[in-house]
């Protein structure tokens, strides 16, 4: 690769490793273009655990979805509820099923 590679070492003091390498300009890629929904995505994300719940927000966010995150399946059923009773005001929900149980379970169920 047209470079080079040395080595200084001292008995007891370690050594240090050099090397150089010529290497050609990476070719230009393109951004792809970004996918644009006709709405904003909504997610229901009933997780008992708190750090994994912030995880999964951040990533949401990142992604442009609005989260809903609650703790318990009572609470996930109020927000439910508070959507007008619709079903449909929620695009996905990512649930903790162990964390949450059997309970999460039923809840899946009714949904």
């Amino acid at each position: 690769m047209g470079g080079t590679v040395s080595i200084e070492s001292e008995l007891g003091g370690g050594s240090r490793f050099r090397f150089t390498a010529l290497f050609n300009a990476a070719p230009h890629v393109t951004e792809l273009p970004r996918q644009h929904l006709p709405r904003t995505l909504r997610a229901l994300v009933p997780d008992g655990n708190a750090a994994s719940a912030h995880v999964i927000s951040l990533y949401l966010a990142n992604w442009q979805i609005d989260a809903c995150v609650v703790q318990t399946i009572p609470e996930a059923q109020a927000a439910l509820a508070g959507s007008d009773g619709a079903m449909g005001s929620f695009d996905i929900a990512i649930l903790d099923m162990k964390g949450l149980g059997s309970h999460a379970l039923e809840f899946v169920r009714t949904v």
